[in-house]
């Protein structure tokens, strides 16, 4: 400023000054040009994204849906959202056999299917094959999955298969700290049949890669890029809303069709590893590790190409999710189970979403776990068939 006051008082210093002022004037208006053009690139390239991924302009919705469910990765409350979805629009799932709740893991299908019959949706368990799968499924089915950091995955799944669902191999474990005896040695103590593991890269064998590439990088990334070609989604479990705000725009969906209550959630309080534990988990996971960083980086690459009206949908689903939670799990404490006045819950309009309304029997939909829910689509499948 004090160039510019000289300058305007005049004096023997005037033209001086007003050279550097020029000079000054000159740099101050390259600079606020190019922040001006900088600014409207950025505004021009939101307003294309935003045509681009309007959120509020209808889209068809997507009914060819095939969820690859992976072990430990909050897939049971995906399934139940695939359920949901799937009765409400009377769409026909590709189901697994009377007594099953997998499709097929060992090499040979749990499930009876006419010749040249092909169904809507897929939420089962079932090892990732797509020359199988695109026989069973409609043509224009989108696939997609979910997947979880390995080394968290990995112990989740020692704690449950071992202490739960028990799998022989980790029983086996000598020791009074079994975890730190299996990672001395994990080849010795792994199971020898592929299937039958649930700690050797298990994410990676779900999405149909085989064990025997999980130690050779190079024919590793080769399936998990034939794997992103394929999938439309593929979705992080810790980032679990976040996704699911991908999901319903990649399919067109309804906040109704994606609201959930956590499942299958067991208390348990982790392992308590040192940083060598935690390095040879990511060496003997190194398959999962791939495959979690490649998609760590896209997912993140995707987000950010919606811009803040992304966040603002996060936002308000976040807010519709706790006042169902709030709502269902009020009816389940109610000991009328109404919730002392039989009214439902209405979730007003957004431009994300249309009005709709939760009420006991959509409660008690999102707390069914898949077991019970599988059941309870094969005797609609049943009646339909008839």
């Amino acid at each position: 400023m004090a160039e510019v006051n000289t300058f305007l008082r005049g004096g023997r210093e005037s033209w001086k000054h007003f050279y550097t002022l020029r000079s000054l004037m000159t740099k101050r208006y390259v600079c606020l040009l190019a922040l001006s053009f900088v600014t409207y690139i950025v505004y021009k390239s939101a307003m294309k994204m935003e045509e681009r991924f309007n959120t509020t302009t209808p889209c068809p919705g997507r009914y060819h849906i095939a969820f690859i469910k992976t072990h430990k990765t909050a897939g049971s409350t995906i399934t139940n959202i695939v359920q949901r979805f799937g009765m409400k629009y009377g769409l026909r799932f590709l189901l697994p056999e009377p007594s099953k709740t997998y499709l097929w893991s060992d090499r040979r299908a749990h499930l009876k299917t006419p010749v040249n019959e092909t169904y809507d949706l897929l939420c089962n368990h079932a090892v990732y094959n797509k020359t199988v799968l695109s026989k069973l499924l409609k043509g224009d089915t989108l696939f997609f999955t979910i997947v979880r950091h390995p080394v968290s995955q990995f112990l989740s799944s020692f704690a449950y298969y071992s202490s739960i669902s028990k799998a022989t191999y980790l029983l086996t474990t000598p020791g009074t700290d079994p975890l730190k005896r299996f990672l001395q040695n994990p080849e010795h103590y792994e199971s020898l049949i592929d299937f039958t593991s649930y700690t050797n890269n298990r994410m990676s064998f779900d999405l149909g890669i085989p064990p025997s590439a999980f130690k050779d990088a190079d024919v590793t990334d080769a399936y998990i890029r034939q794997i992103d070609e394929e999938f439309r989604l593929v979705m992080l479990m810790e980032y679990f809303d976040e996704s699911l705000v991908l999901l319903r725009r990649h399919f067109c969906w309804q906040f109704e069709d994606i609201v959930y209550v956590k499942l299958n959630v067991r208390a348990f309080n982790g392992y308590r590893i040192t940083q060598e534990m935690f390095e040879l988990i990511t060496q003997w996971q190194s398959a999962d590790m791939r495959l979690y960083d490649h998609f760590y980086r896209k997912f993140w690459r995707e987000v950010g190409k919606y811009g803040y009206d992304f966040w603002d949908e996060l936002e308000t689903f976040k807010r519709i999710e706790h006042k169902i939670n709030m709502y269902c799990f009020g009816l389940n404490s109610s000991s009328s189970g109404t919730n002392g006045n039989n009214s439902s819950l209405t979730i007003s309009k957004t431009i994300w979403n249309n009005e709709f309304e939760i009420d006991s029997e959509k409660c008690n939909l999102l707390r069914l776990n898949e077991v019970s829910f599988t059941n309870k689509l094969r005797v609609i499948s049943h009646k339909i068939e008839r």
